[in-house]
């Protein structure tokens, strides 16, 4: 006979670390995707950045996983109900046999709703891909004391922790010198 179960609290305990090694996974190939180091240095290197920056797995995975998952569903509901809607109405207001419109409107809608639930499962994935890169990026920008992108500083600024931010001196940034034109 196949082993008995684990207990729920070890399963849940697995589950927790398996997503533990999951977001470290993730974000250390973003480090070395960008960095060229070794995979251990890079796990290190950005475990370091992120929390120097006050950034947390909450606030950079599953805070942005389930806002892009939760519109990706509220979308893909929305667009089955409105393909339902508008295949009841094109049956028109008397059809001929109405169960069957009725059925075939509701199979129509959640057909829809699912091509639309996989196709922005997909954009969301990849959404999330580039909202980590970003993360990365601006936890490595924040410990170097540098700002590169202000714009997107300011919009993971308002969602991160600041009792946890160690932030590194602020140098300005060089002056501008326009190019020189050919003459």
């Amino acid at each position: 006979p196949p082993p008995p179960p684990p207990p729920p609290c070890l399963a849940w305990l697995a589950r927790l670390v398996e997503e533990a090694v999951g977001f470290v996974t993730k974000l250390a190939t973003c480090y070395l995707a960008l960095t060229g180091d070794s995979f251990c240095g890079a796990a290190r290197a950005v475990t370091g950045a992120f929390r120097s920056q006050g950034l947390a797995a909450v606030t950079v995975d599953w805070l942005s996983a389930a806002v892009l998952n939760a519109t990706s569903a509220v979308f893909a509901v929305a667009a089955g109900a409105g393909v339902g809607l508008g295949a009841q109405a094109w049956a028109g207001a008397e059809p001929a046999d109405p169960a069957a419109a009725a059925a075939a409107a509701v199979s129509l809608g959640v057909a829809a709703g699912v091509v639309a639930g996989t196709a922005l499962s997909l954009c969301s994935s990849l959404l999330l891909a580039i909202v980590d890169a970003a993360f990365v990026c601006h936890a490595l920008d924040g410990a170097a004391g540098e700002d590169h992108r202000p714009a997107l500083r300011a919009a993971i600024v308002s969602v991160r922790a600041p009792a946890l931010v160690h932030e590194a001196p602020r140098f300005p940034p060089p002056p501008y010198t326009p190019p020189r034109q050919a003459q």
